[in-house]
């Protein structure tokens, strides 16, 4: 296969990361100020991406909620910044077992602090998905760079 001259760089904190094998792109991993996903040469301030599935949502917004509420400030520092989740936006929408928010609640909590940090927030139907709107995110962050 050959590969385009994008370089995704993935954390080394992603337990599960998506490959983008699927795509024409190299993967390397390396460790991030921010986010689990950006480009290699605007990894320090152009783009990054944090992923969430849905349970993990559930837990940022409950326990890890300090946590999540400064990686989302760290992630506003970047030109562009994105948190992607794995899950459709009706799935939160019906909440969790797991937890007593309201998930309206948490979802106004999650657009105030993306919007208030110039974050965009993108629920997709399942993790291929989300891979595939990550990978469109770089790719066209690096292409627009080009022009």
């Amino acid at each position: 296969m050959q590969y385009m001259k994008h370089t995704i760089i993935v954390d080394t904190r992603e337990k599960k990361p998506w490959t983008f094998e699927r795509y024409k792109v190299k993967v390397q991993r390396g460790t991030l100020r921010s986010g689990d996903y950006s480009l290699k040469g605007f990894h320090k301030s152009g783009i990054a991406i944090e992923r969430k599935a849905l349970a993990d949502l559930f837990g940022s917004m409950t326990s890890g909620r300090l946590r999540f509420y400064n990686e989302l400030r760290r992630l506003g520092e970047f030109r562009l910044a994105a948190l992607i989740v794995e899950a459709p936006h009706d799935a939160v929408l019906r909440g969790s077992r797991m937890t007593r928010i309201s998930p309206g609640s948490m979802l106004r909590t999650i657009y105030a602090w993306c919007c208030g940090f110039g974050i965009q927030v993108h629920f997709c139907e399942n993790s291929e998905k989300a891979e595939e709107k990550a990978y469109r995110l770089l790719v066209g962050w690096a292409e627009s760079r080009e022009i």
